[in-house]
């Protein structure tokens, strides 16, 4: 019987050190990507922390061609009315001579 209790706790015992030296083993590998993804991290920040004094004037930029281009649609519209009157005139014209 105490054969059997001595042999029962030492079997516990390699399990239990088998889980610790795996949950330190975790433990390390977590430490080093948590590490990884600081420094990752980091480097994007420094890159991104720029992006806005680029992405500032290209709205700008982009709100002025949006404007530009209103008015050339105006433009056009009002060109193809002017053609379409001179294109009116010009049939009405010939059909009176």
């Amino acid at each position: 019987m105490i054969f059997f209790v001595v042999v029962t706790n030492l079997f516990i015992t390699l399990v239990n050190i088998y889980l610790a030296v795996k949950i330190m083993q975790l433990t390390r590998q977590l430490k080093r990507t948590t590490n990884t993804l600081i420094k990752c991290e980091k480097r994007i920040h420094s890159v991104l922390s720029l992006a806005p004094q680029f992405i500032l004037p290209g709205q700008k930029n982009i709100d002025n061609l949006r404007q530009g281009y209103q008015l050339l649609q105006l433009q056009l519209q009002k060109i193809r009315q002017l053609l379409w009157l001179l294109s009116l005139i010009y049939r009405f014209g010939r059909r009176a001579f």
